[in-house]
């Protein structure tokens, strides 16, 4: 269903041009969840934004983005705002700053089903309050005229939901979708996700740096570092041999997780460090200032695909000697 084949994102600076994403490849059938997993300042967010035509003024992507056979790299405007809720629903970030302040959330659902679909006010307020009832808003029917602010942050968020499944796209794309919640509606939500794909036949983008979300939901999982991705496979494969260094730091740092203990006073591992901003990065591979194992070679080049067994891959030039 889609397709992403060397995909790049860059920015023109007066020193010449900065690469924000690099050399981005993966395939999502429908029906399945991809995860995308990383820490802050890896590019997940910015790869949402190209699969969405949304770069900001400066940014250009290069490279190939297929969805259902249809090429989205290089459209004009008009265009990707066709498919935008249409064929492809986003669930952004912060649901309080996604949603406009100044409309009901009723307004806001029924907006893009009158835009792509041409329906009129009736029958959009109808199919509004129908997706309200689905993401479980209780009194749907009384809450369709509610504003943000009087809605608490897990039904925002289904808001937020119901709005990138107004129009019932083939893909839907969600950005860190249960950030700031609770634990119990995180549950929730992640649940309605998976709900939804098995219902609809959709695919599923989850962007999280939370690996637990990621295990709970996500049939495959890509790594992103630094703009660049340093594993794949599916996610059975990876979180039972996590094979990358960047990976098995990650998993280290999360209690239960990868043979570290969950129990009180159990100190975590961590990556020293922090990922490098665009400009910044080294020019071998992206890890190599925070890589316990790191030697000269690394730095000498990208490091290619290294396969592993089930199809699972690393960009790691010493996967075979890490212990």
């Amino acid at each position: 269903m889609l397709e992403v084949r060397n995909l790049s994102v860059g920015i023109a600076t007066p020193s010449g041009p900065l690469a924000l994403v690099e050399e981005v490849d993966f395939r999502l059938e429908a029906g399945r969840t991809l995860g995308i997993v990383g820490e802050s300042g890896s590019g997940k967010s910015m790869l949402a934004l190209a699969l969405m035509g949304l770069l900001p003024p400066a940014a250009r992507a290069s490279g190939s983005i297929r969805l259902e056979g249809d090429e989205l790299i290089g459209l004009p405007e008009a265009a990707l705002c066709r498919i935008r809720g249409k064929r492809i629903g986003m669930i952004f970030q912060e649901p309080m700053t996604a949603l406009n302040p100044a409309m009901t959330v009723g307004e806001q659902i029924a907006e893009g089903v009158q835009w792509h679909e041409n329906l009129g006010r009736r029958a959009a307020r109808a199919r509004a309050l129908d997706l309200l009832q689905r993401v479980g808003i209780p009194e749907a029917a009384r809450r369709l005229d509610d504003y943000p602010h009087q809605m608490s942050g897990g039904q925002r968020q289904r808001v937020g939901i119901a709005i990138a499944l107004a129009c019932r796209p083939r893909l839907l794309i969600a950005d860190e979708p249960t950030t700031a919640l609770d634990v119990t509606v995180q549950a929730q939500i992640l649940d309605l996700l998976r709900e939804l794909v098995a219902e609809m036949g959709m695919g599923l983008i989850l962007i999280s740096h939370d690996l637990g979300v990621i295990a709970e939901t996500a049939d495959d999982t890509l790594v992103m570092y630094a703009g660049m991705p340093v594993e794949t496979g599916s996610s059975a494969a990876i979180f039972a041999r996590p094979a990358h260094p960047y990976t098995r730091g990650l998993f280290l740092a999360m209690p239960g997780h990868a043979g570290v203990p969950a129990g009180a006073g159990q100190r975590l591992q961590t990556i020293p460090g922090s990922v490098p901003e665009p400009g910044r990065r080294p020019s071998g591979c992206r890890f190599a200032d925070r890589c316990a194992y790191v030697i000269e070679a690394c730095r000498a080049a990208v490091p290619p695909w290294e396969p592993l067994p089930g199809g699972q891959q690393a960009r790691c030039i010493r996967l075979e000697e890490l212990p």
